[in-house]
């Protein structure tokens, strides 16, 4: 639903489409509300608020309205008029806007948007374009009332652009250079672009950009408070020994480079505040072992230095592990603050080291699978002379290959079933080409295997633990048969085991799962 708010001073319109709270007037106006009034079920007036409730349930609330000086107008799709009044409780016919404001005359036009399914002239009213906005602003463009659709939509972007530059200069370090980006991007549709829907794809792109620019400057913000507090803290640290006030100053002084860094983003703040607050726990308690050389000390001392090691091997890590990191830093932290005895700090010590050694071989591994998959990857590109369809799916599957390669929260296991489903891709493109090309049973056996394969893969991901290893298995041998076999007999039979070994998988899989509910009843049933 389309509300239009027009000031009877100076005949200012703002167009408000949609809307989810009250409209406020400022000055006495024509509120015009494009409803038919067969659709109102009824209006209400209390305490200076005017009411408007349809049909349907939905509501309009307008505040501020004085019905001595403000009008209420509604008008249906053919731009028919009806002004009400509150005195009879009735609905007039009118035929212009014009006579209800402050000092305009029969010939008067009035700037008002037409009805939201599309332009038409009112009455005599001229239909302008304008911007759309809260009932307590203003509109900018009432001077364009001949402008074309291209024409406003242009004139829209271009106002979008000035106010993404103002935005802009409230931006540093690497945000502003993208709403930069954004903002040359935009000008670019507006020199090129021929239509309408381009230069509005245009206009909420760049809004989107800033928009988006915007949250992230406010959570660098918070992240960039957190660590200047941090460095007060730091800084307000006294009664150090000469050599550990160096060791804690040099922490201080990393900390402000990267604060004082325009490009340095939110993690690298958090993670710089993290880092600032272990060197100060490290300072305090080394300054302990100097003054009381007691073994809690000391193994507070110790557990401080594990968690400054365990930031710096953090920073090698990517994704789930950088976060697993962090989380198992938190918990020392906690334990740093609220152990009362050796052991405590010694076993807090020790889960922490576990867990970054952990990280660190769990992060080798994913290396590994994520170089296979690249290698899977790049042989898979290699394959040529396939047909435009067989090419397309073997594209396709590349795609979904690289899709996993690239997100950095894709663990040992993901990287390794993507390369392998890569590699039956390759197998089953190559086999179907070999089919397309022969047409012989051989050829056609591999391929029928090849495809056989691709299946088994996608059940085996459905399966867990032992089931999964067991199907990888199957697949691996089925594989090995796709590239020894000479005869069409054994492609058949490789093919028929690897069947009946995914179909007994998934037998044991559902009889497990029964098993399980079976086991979970009797518990409960002894719970009882």
């Amino acid at each position: 639903m389309q509300v239009q708010v027009i000031s009877k001073e100076n005949g200012s319109n703002n167009l408000i489409k949609n809307y989810s709270q009250k409209i406020e007037l400022n000055n006495n106006s024509v509120v015009l509300i494009d409803v038919k009034v067969e659709d109102i079920e009824k209006i209400e007036y209390l305490n200076n608020q005017a009411v408007i409730t349809l049909k349907n349930g939905e509501k309009i609330a307008v505040d501020n309205f004085n019905i001595e000086e403000s009008s209420l107008v509604f008008r249906n799709e053919q731009a028919e008029l009806f002004l009400f009044d509150f005195k009879t409780i009735t609905y007039n016919p009118i035929d212009k806007i014009e006579p209800l404001l402050y000092g305009q005359s029969e010939s008067s036009f009035v700037s008002v948007w037409p009805w939201a399914a599309g332009a038409a002239v009112i009455g005599g009213l001229a239909i302008a374009a304008g911007s759309s906005g809260s009932s307590s602003g203003s509109n900018s463009h009432y001077e364009n009332n001949n402008l074309s659709e291209l024409e406003k939509a242009k004139t829209d972007l271009a106002d979008t652009i000035t106010k993404a530059l103002t935005d802009a200069e409230d931006f540093d370090g690497q945000a502003e250079i993208d709403a930069l980006k954004a903002v040359n991007a935009a000008k670019d549709a507006l020199v090129t672009a021929t239509n309408v829907v381009a230069l509005e794809e245009a206009q909420a792109a760049l809004e989107a950009a800033i928009a988006g620019l915007t949250t992230s400057e406010t959570a660098e913000d918070g992240a960039e408070d957190a660590l200047a507090d941090a460095i007060t803290a730091a800084e307000a640290v006294e009664g150090l020994n000469p050599a550990i006030q160096t060791e804690l100053a040099q922490a201080i002084a990393a900390a402000e480079e990267v604060k004082n860094n325009s490009f340095s983003n939110q993690a690298q703040l958090e993670k710089a505040a993290l880092a600032l607050d272990a060197a100060v726990v490290k300072a305090k308690a080394d300054q302990d072992v100097l003054e009381n050389s007691d073994e809690l000390t000391q193994a507070k001392a110790d557990l401080a230095g594990a968690i400054t090691d365990a930031l710096t091997d953090a920073e090698d890590f990517d994704g789930q592990a950088e976060i697993d990191a962090l989380k198992a830093v938190n918990a020392a932290k906690d334990a740093l603050v609220t152990a009362t005895n050796v052991v405590a700090l010694e076993e807090a010590q020790a889960a922490l080291e576990a867990a970054i050694a952990g990280l660190t071989t769990s992060e080798a591994e994913e290396d590994v699978a994520e170089d296979a998959l690249a290698g899977a990857i790049v042989d898979a590109k290699a394959v040529k002379d396939l047909d435009q369809a067989i090419k397309a799916e073997l594209d396709q599957a590349i795609a979904a290959a690289e899709e996993v390669k690239s997100n950095p929260f894709s663990n040992e296991d993901q990287l390794e079933k993507a390369a392998l489903a890569l590699d039956a891709a390759v197998v089953k493109a190559k086999a179907d080409q070999d089919v397309l090309e022969n047409s012989d049973e051989l050829t056609q056996a591999k391929a029928d295997l090849a495809g056989a394969i691709t299946d088994a893969l996608t059940d085996a991901e459905d399966f867990d633990g032992q089931a999964e290893i067991d199907a990888l298995k199957a697949v691996n041998a089925a594989k090995d048969a796709l590239v020894t076999a000479t005869n069409v007999v054994a492609l058949e039979e490789a093919q028929a085991a690897l069947e009946a070994a995914i179909a007994g998988l998934t037998t044991s899989e559902a009889e497990e799962d029964v098993a399980e509910m079976h086991w979970q009843v009797r518990l409960l049933m002894l719970k009882q």
